[in-house]
């Protein structure tokens, strides 16, 4: 009885879901593609974002945070690192940022780590990594999901995963709460795509 309870306030089991609160993010359409549901989640985070939700951009700013702080692990600003941060800013939030603003928010991060020393760079990672852990109550799944993706997809960026990339990769995912396994998962098929 306990198993049949959590199932259907998992998911959209019951014919008037769809109604009562199917599309809030609480539960999940089990006939429903995971691309789907990627989709209509991005989309309503473009929607909240232009009508100024501050949900949906405190959302956007960790996801731009963790792109900034996987661009600065190997403490090189790299071109190809800011165009695919740019790129996957502008899939997730329909719009282009200024490569130019992007380069200056992650050389101010980069300056203030060298002014603060070894240890500051360290520290400003550990302020982001206790931000998340702040702010993970307040998140639902898709949004985690969307900010380890983004911090991903920069990471992947110049074809490899660095040491330090993928350290900073698994403390993103352990601070929001994804099990490691989903992020061995796309590590795995990463290396898969760089093999074939």
């Amino acid at each position: 009885m306990n198993f049949c309870r959590q199932l259907v306030e998992r998911f959209t089991f019951h014919m008037y879901d769809s109604i009562s609160g199917g599309r809030t993010g609480c539960k999940r359409d089990p006939r429903a593609s995971q691309h789907t549901r990627r989709q209509r989640d991005i989309t309503d985070l473009r929607w909240a974002v232009s009508h100024g939700d501050r949900y949906a951009t405190r959302v956007r700013d960790l996801m731009l945070d963790c792109m900034i702080s996987i661009t600065l692990a190997d403490g090189e600003i790299e071109t190809s690192e800011l165009a695919t941060m740019a790129e996957a800013y502008a899939e997730l939030m329909n719009e282009r940022p200024d490569p130019a603003a992007l380069q200056q928010q992650a050389a101010a991060c980069q300056q203030q780590a060298a002014a603060e020393g070894r240890q500051g760079a360290t520290g400003a990672f550990e302020a982001l990594l206790e931000r998340l852990r702040k702010e993970l109550p307040l998140l639902d799944d898709n949004s985690r999901e969307l900010i380890l993706e983004a911090a991903f997809r920069v990471s992947c960026a110049d074809g490899e995963i660095e040491p330090e990339e993928d350290q900073q990769l698994r403390a993103i995912a352990d601070a929001l709460a994804i099990h490691e396994g989903v992020l061995e998962l796309e590590i795995g098929r990463f290396q898969r795509q760089l093999l074939a």
